[in-house]
């Protein structure tokens, strides 16, 4: 896996970096607070390899399950 594309890929899906507001991890989550939830795309997000699903955890935080590895 070429971990460089899936950051863009995953950054891509959450509306570019700029609606990025922080982003924390466990051994198999990630984690992201995001400024506006509307921009998000959750269908792209939940189709990129190495994501095994999106949970939206209110309006402004969105997380990722069982990442092939969190760095």
């Amino acid at each position: 896996m070429n971990y460089t594309t899936f950051a863009e890929t995953l950054i891509k899906g959450l509306g570019g970096k700029e609606n990025i507001v922080s982003v924390t991890h466990c051994a198999t989550r990630l984690r992201v607070t995001i400024k506006d939830d509307s921009i998000v795309n959750k269908e792209h997000l939940e189709n990129t390899d190495g994501v095994m699903g999106v949970v939206k955890l209110g309006k402004r935080m969105t997380q990722f399950l069982q990442l092939i590895k969190v760095f």
